[in-house]
């Protein structure tokens, strides 16, 4: 019983780690040395643990990606995403048509790299034109200079047409919706977690010891939380 006790323990302790160190939707809005080091912390923190610690966040983790809710958040914020793009690529087509061919072509390249593993999102950085994604790494170096030039022009100016700001729209309320459902989905998980505390400590009191330790190990936090530094979470939950 007591075994069973202190598993429950590490438990508590670890998959507040993981996922916060492995949530797809806290990773989002990184920037990308960020998300290297995430990533490198995540999997010097996976390795540290025991098998049978693995499994059991494996099965935490299978419970949360797959609730309805959290995939239907998911798929609705990839509608919204698809028909954002089809909406620049139109924009775009409609501008100059022989740029339309290259939208056909970014296309099958975009195939070709999410069907090998790669990355599927090209990012612009600073380039000059458009500030979305339209074709995969490696797309646009393969353009000659001058077409090059032009894509980004015919996409620049597409992305200020009313369609695709529509979608944009679209697109921004859908993050704003889903930034609001994760803040919810962490409240639910501190107030949890606290309620399996305290639960344990009526249970056992000798676990009270355990109380600093488990509140120190860093949990999913809504954004902002750690500005208030040196602010304790309430003793009793």
């Amino acid at each position: 019983m007591r075994c069973a006790q202190n598993i429950l323990l590490l438990f508590l302790a670890l998959s507040m780690t993981f996922l916060a160190s492995f949530s797809p939707v806290l990773a989002q809005d990184k920037k990308g040395s960020e998300d290297k080091r995430d990533r490198r912390g995540g999997r010097e923190f996976w390795s540290s643990l025991s098998e049978e610690q693995r499994e059991k966040l494996r099965e935490a983790l299978r419970e949360v990606w797959t609730d309805p809710g959290v995939i239907s958040a998911r798929e609705e914020v990839k509608r919204a995403s698809d028909s954002y793009q089809k909406a620049v690529r139109e924009a775009i087509s409609k501008t100059d048509p022989d740029v339309a061919k290259l939208i056909i072509e970014a296309g099958k390249d975009r195939a070709m790299t999410d069907h090998h593993g790669g990355p599927p999102h090209y990012r612009y950085s600073q380039r000059r034109g458009g500030d979305y994604p339209m074709g995969p790494p490696g797309f646009l170096e393969k353009l000659s200079p001058e077409k090059r030039e032009r894509f980004l022009e015919v996409q620049k100016e597409a992305e200020e047409s009313e369609k695709v700001g529509k979608a944009r729209a679209a697109l921004d309320a859908l993050r704003q919706k889903d930034d609001g459902l994760r803040k919810q989905r962490m409240r639910a998980h501190i107030n949890l977690r606290r309620a399996i505390l305290e639960s344990m400590i009526e249970i056992e009191p000798e676990f009270e010891k355990y109380r600093d330790a488990l509140k120190a190990s860093p949990g999913p936090r809504p954004p902002g939380a750690g500005a208030e530094k040196g602010k304790s979470e309430p003793r009793g939950g």
